[in-house]
């Protein structure tokens, strides 16, 4: 069986130096502002290059996190700093973007990346689509179930990363909208203000925080992780201070030592460190609803404070050294696993009363106090009786162990760059309002033939939901699912085939895998903005594997899209309640206990999120089982002047749908409405 990594957060230095004591075989970081923890301390440029070399010390690895989304003038300066974290040694980047994946790997051809969990990765062709963009290891969306990830495990040619531990986020990660559009803090920036661990009322539901989930622990599945093949076990908690990460990397660097899973004892142990009403492992058993759900104690807070906190502290490192006294000469050199460095002696002096022996010889060799290492063997030779005075051997020590220290620590400054290639962009004159149905939306052929008689160019149909017999086929096109497990992948294909015969060309997804097999089967894919084309780089991506065209993502700037080089045409929301999140736990599930008995192909069950501030957030059915929360107030830009090929229309809770189009189109202001998104 192949050695399982486990892998830990740092959120600071001495977070980073609780996992290397405690046993974490690499460690992931984040250093300025373009990872996903802004919040944490996170590192200096030189304690950083203090990490990344005292990791090869003890022979570990460090990850840097760049999961964030960066915009076009962003790209020069991060290229800028995976250059300089290259050059000291960073061994690999977390990377959410897909523009800034493409970005590193064609500047830097010999930067490894692992792709973020905020890249919402959960299938087989998300995984195979990053593979071609030189991913060496995905880091799976933490809601799937033990069969997923087994099934991945076994046909994946890259490598699988899983969280084991840690805070849950309840929407599926990097497709959450809810702090940046309501709150102004972007997740997707680094900057998550937690709506999800905020009260909220449903009519009819007793728990008050609805969104907030336990926290996560595998660490009674640890033998099922490893026969699955997992490549590595990830720890969450950057922003969790070193205590935490010294004790919940302890055990489970037993765990992986042992090759068992947690006891009893030891979970209860994990709960002290830190929990949430205990600890959920419902998205890996797929036991979905209530029990999932957990808020932070007063309890849970006074088992925390009973721990006591300890300053840890870096251990020695072993080394074999050799001593060698020659009548001409002599040498000492120390040896550490592949690194090797040896200073030479001068001649010896006769010994006139005591003769350097092995004890007096390791006596100085050993005095290694001030620097990382400590003497685990010494080999000494003379091939006579000889004297060296104590400065020579303590000059000769210091010598030979800041040699060491260096071939170690060596920065790799031969690190080249190549340049970009331009990006050209496509001289489209496509001009076309587009019309998306939410999924929970069934919509008949007189509304679709009314909708049609305005200026509406295409409009989109929630698949699964599709009429049999519809007119004007030609203008009609699908709405995919957001979130698709391989376990769901038959069903939505035999869907595809069915709608294919009808004659439907065109869909419309927010999800790459299933963007993926859309183009596979023939379809005209549009790209929805929650694949987050941010940047030029990503959109170029997305044309190159295959999309006609891309929503711009719902963050950007309205100058950021004006300036983003076209290379296939783009589209904005102009009218809308933007998706803030798609939930794995249906909110009407957690309300009814009613998974077990709806049919998801039909259901139009919908519920209101009311805020503390007595805001109203709408929750309607997604596909299999999921949800989606809207924002309470609909964007609305179609009074701007727009820069882009598609002004798109999301319809989710209106009632006259024409009306409301119509009134969209001619530039009406809605009685409420946002201008972000």
């Amino acid at each position: 069986m192949k050695k399982c990594e486990l892998l830990a957060p740092a959120g600071s230095y001495e977070a980073f130096v609780a996992a290397i004591k405690a046993g974490a075989d690499a460690v992931y970081l984040g250093t300025g502002s373009h990872n996903a923890r802004i919040g944490a301390k996170n590192f200096t440029e030189n304690e950083l290059e203090r990490a990344i070399g005292e990791a090869r010390l003890y022979n570990r690895k460090v990850y840097i996190t760049l999961n964030t989304l960066v915009s076009d003038r962003e790209m020069g300066d991060v290229l800028s700093s995976v250059k300089t974290l290259l050059q000291m040694g960073a061994d690999a980047f977390i990377v959410q973007d897909l523009g800034l994946i493409s970005a590193i790997k064609e500047a830097f051809p010999c930067a490894e990346i692992h792709a973020s969990t905020q890249c919402v990765t959960h299938s087989l062709e998300q995984i195979k689509a990053l593979e071609t963009l030189g991913v060496k290891r995905v880091v799976l969306s933490r809601e799937l179930d033990r069969d997923n990830i087994r099934h991945i495990c076994r046909t994946s040619n890259l490598e699988i990363e899983v969280f084991v531990h840690g805070a849950l986020c309840v929407s599926h990660s990097g497709g959450c909208l809810f702090s940046s559009l309501v709150g102004g803090r972007s997740g997707n920036r680094g900057e998550c203000a937690q709506p999800c661990r905020l009260p909220y009322t449903v009519k009819n539901l007793d728990n008050k925080y609805p969104l907030s989930l336990r926290d996560l622990t595998l660490s009674e599945h640890v033998e099922e992780l490893l026969e699955m093949g997992v490549n590595s076990l990830k720890i969450e908690g950057r922003m969790k201070s070193p205590d935490y990460v010294s004790g919940v990397v302890s055990v489970f660097r037993r765990l992986l030592d042992e090759k068992r899973n947690a006891t009893p004892q030891e979970v209860t142990e994990l709960e002290k460190i830190f929990s949430r009403q205990g600890f959920t492992d419902g998205y890996f058993k797929k036991r979905l609803g209530r029990d999932m759900f957990g808020v932070r104690r007063d309890l849970d807070k006074e088992r925390t404070r009973e721990i006591e906190s300890v300053t840890p502290t870096l251990p020695k490192i072993p080394l074999q050294a050799k001593l060698e006294v020659l009548k001409d000469g002599g040498s000492l050199s120390f040896e550490r696993e592949g690194y090797f460095a040896k200073v030479s002696l001068p001649a010896p002096s006769p010994a006139e009363k005591l003769a350097l022996d092995y004890n007096s010889a390791y006596e100085q060799v050993s005095k290694l106090g001030a620097t990382p290492f400590e003497i685990e063997t010494f080999n000494f030779f003379a091939d006579g009786e000889y004297f060296y005075p104590k400065s020579v051997l303590n000059g000769a020590r210091r010598e030979v162990a800041e040699k060491l220290y260096k071939n170690i620590t060596k920065r790799e400054e031969n690190v080249n760059q190549n340049p970009l290639k331009p990006i050209l962009p496509e001289m489209s004159e496509k001009n076309e309002n587009v019309l998306i149905f939410a999924p929970h939306r069934k919509v008949t052929n007189e509304e679709i033939s009314s909708l049609l008689s305005l200026d509406i160019q295409r409009i989109y149909l929630p698949a699964f939901r599709f009429p049999e017999k519809i007119k004007n086929i030609g203008q009609i096109g699908l709405v995919l699912p957001t979130i698709l497990f391989d376990s769901q992948r038959e069903e939505f294909e035999k869907e595809l085939v069915r709608l294919k015969k009808l004659g439907v060309k065109y869909a419309y997804t927010e999800n790459l895998g299933v963007g993926k097999i859309a183009i596979e089967k023939g379809f005209i894919t549009l790209a929805g903005p929650r694949m987050n084309a941010y940047n030029s780089r990503t959109v170029k991506v997305l044309k190159d594997m295959g999309f006609s065209g891309a929503i711009l993502s719902h963050e950007m700037h309205p100058s950021a899209r004006r300036d983003t080089v076209k290379s296939m045409p783009t589209g904005e929301f102009i009218y809308g309640r933007a998706p803030l999140m798609t939930m794995e736990n249906c909110v009407m599930n957690i309300k009814d206990s009613c998974q077990d008995k709806c049919d998801w192909h039909t259901c139009q069950k919908g519920l209101t999120l009311h805020d503390r501030k007595g805001i109203d957030f709408p929750v309607f059915p997604e596909f299999f089982h999921r949800c989606q929360i809207y924002n309470s107030v609909p964007t609305f830009i179609a009074d701007k002047e727009s820069f882009v090929n598609y002004r798109a229309i999301l319809i989710t809770d209106e009632k006259n749908v024409f009306d409301t189009v119509k009134k969209v189109l001619n530039g009406i202001l809605p009685e409420r409405y946002t201008r972000k998104g």
